[in-house]
């Protein structure tokens, strides 16, 4: 990695943990986040992925009555977070995806590196 990788690496990091401790406070389940990124094209190759507890707090989240508007508010946050580093994701539909422990734990035994796989 190289040196300005690093620091837009610790940028991004530092940006997407607000995000996290708001999101904490914010939303039922919401455990943690993570994200992927191809320094060469950040704002069309990052992925964040957002990690709840279980399947069905993901569930609610997306798909109950008030879903579209939580998933707008966590897309929000992200993209309010990212903008500053000069990060604006161009999808943030595909860019942004729900996941949970529970799902990650019975279908890849708890490996979050397999289950993201590569970028």
């Amino acid at each position: 990695m190289k040196k300005t990788d690093k620091k837009h690496e610790k940028a991004i990091v530092t940006a997407l943990t607000k995000v996290c401790d708001q999101a904490m406070e914010t939303f039922d389940g919401f455990q943690w986040l993570t994200h992927q990124v191809d320094f060469n094209d950040m704002s069309r190759s990052i992925k964040v992925t957002c990690v709840f507890e279980t399947r069905a707090q993901v569930s609610r989240f997306i798909g109950s009555p008030t879903g579209g508007e939580k998933r707008k508010e966590m897309s929000q946050l992200i993209q309010s977070e990212l903008k500053p580093l000069g990060i604006q994701l161009q999808d943030s539909f595909k860019q942004i995806k729900f996941d949970s422990e529970e799902a990650c734990l019975e279908e890849h035994q708890g490996k979050w590196n397999h289950r993201l796989g590569p970028l």
